[in-house]
C-alpha cells in the first residue's frame, strides 16, 4: 500500500510540473543555438519603428554575413511587411548590437516579430541544417518574438 501510495505521489508531481518545466523550455533558447538574436528595444521615430538587436555569437569562428529573414505582424496579426536585414558581420565569441531602423512602422502598432530565416551565414565553417538552426530567440520587449 505504501508503495502504491509514492507511486501515486510520484505521477502527482511529474503532472504537476510537466507543464511548468515545458514552460520554461519554450522560454530558453534552443538547445543547439550557437547564435542569440536579442530583441532588447523597441523605440518609436517620428517616421520610423527603431528596433535594437543583440547577436551574441557563441562559436569561435566569424560571420562574414548572417542575413535574417524577419517578418512584421500587427497587434491584429496581420502581416504588415517582410524585412531582409544584413547582420554580418559577426565575430566568434562576441556580442554584437544591431539598430534597425523600419520607415513608417508604427511602433505602437507592431504585435509581432517572426524570424522567418536565416537564409546564408557565410565565413562560417561548414553549417549543416541551414543556418536557422544555429539562432536562438530572446526577448526583452512586450512585443512576439518568434520563429
Amino acid at each position: 500500500m505504501k508503495a502504491i501510495k509514492t507511486l501515486l505521489a510520484a505521477v502527482a508531481a511529474a503532472l504537476l510540473c510537466g507543464p511548468l518545466q515545458a514552460e520554461e523550455a519554450q522560454t530558453r533558447p534552443e538547445a543547439q543555438a550557437q547564435v542569440i538574436l536579442e530583441l532588447n528595444r523597441i523605440e518609436p521615430l517620428a517616421e520610423a519603428c527603431r528596433l535594437y538587436l543583440l547577436l551574441r555569437n557563441g562559436r569561435t569562428d566569424h560571420f562574414e554575413t548572417l542575413t535574417l529573414d524577419l517578418v512584421f505582424f500587427d497587434k491584429n496579426a496581420i502581416i504588415d511587411r517582410r524585412f531582409s536585414v544584413q547582420a554580418g558581420p559577426l565575430p566568434g565569441q562576441k556580442t554584437s548590437l544591431r539598430q534597425l531602423d523600419v520607415p513608417n512602422l508604427s511602433c505602437e502598432n507592431l504585435g509581432g516579430l517572426l524570424l522567418n530565416d536565416v537564409p546564408t551565414c557565410s565565413g562560417a565553417s561548414e553549417v549543416e541544417n541551414g543556418c536557422l538552426v544555429l539562432v536562438g530567440l530572446e526577448n526583452r520587449t512586450s512585443v512576439s518574438f518568434f520563429k
